[in-house]
């Protein structure tokens, strides 16, 4: 049944692409922002975290404009991820990525605009450090959510483009860690449940073929 859903998955995918009337790559600079409370859950400690992180990195993304205004969207990011927990005096400072798909459609498309609006499912990773009186920590996080976006293009010619667009979504559960000074006894798992928001906004070029 799970290699069905994967080759089922992967056809509609290439099909997708195959079949459309035109793809778009978005190339763009992101500013991911999100909030969320993280509910620790392990042998060394039960409480919950505010967790609080902005993010600057690289975003591309390929649409897909079928005849029929149905629309295909795949991304994936990239950057520098600035986090700030409760009762840590110092931010965490490191690596930020993710990838997203999500249907949708393309309400407008004209010769000189195009707006798509999407649904998405997204993966997310990242990893950060600090340390503070000689004390080295280590936060590893991976994160799926759920979510919309909505992208504005605005075409100069066939072929190329200006876009501004924002993803806008809810974190689903979160598995991570938290390492004290490289000791696995002060190793503590988070699990997060459906909760807190994030926005993405991001403006770039966009490539037509």
């Amino acid at each position: 049944m799970k290699k069905f859903l994967f080759f089922a998955f992967g056809a509609v995918i290439l099909s997708s692409a195959v079949f459309a009337k035109e793809t778009v790559h978005n190339l763009d600079v992101s500013v991911p922002v999100d909030k969320r409370e993280l509910d620790i859950d392990s042998d060394y400690s039960k409480r919950n975290v505010d967790e609080n992180s902005v993010s600057v990195g690289f975003d591309y993304s390929m649409m897909t404009i079928n005849e029929s205004g149905f629309s295909f969207i795949f991304g994936a990011n990239i950057g520098y991820a600035s986090t700030k927990l409760e009762k840590l005096d110092n931010r965490l400072e490191g690596l930020d990525s993710g990838l997203k798909l999500g249907w949708g459609g393309i309400p407008v498309n004209l010769n000189n605009f195009v707006l798509g609006l999407h649904g998405f499912f997204g993966f997310g990773f990242r990893t950060q450090k600090f340390s503070e009186d000689s004390v080295d920590f280590k936060w590893t996080l991976f994160n799926t959510k759920i979510g919309a976006d909505i992208v504005a293009i605005y075409r100069f010619n066939d072929r190329v483009g200006i876009n501004a667009s924002v993803d806008l979504f809810t974190n689903l559960p979160v598995i991570g860690s938290l390492d004290i000074d490289g000791n696995s006894k002060n190793t503590f798992y988070f699990f997060d449940g459906v909760g807190g928001i994030g926005v993405v906004p991001k403006i770039g070029v966009s490539l037509f073929f």
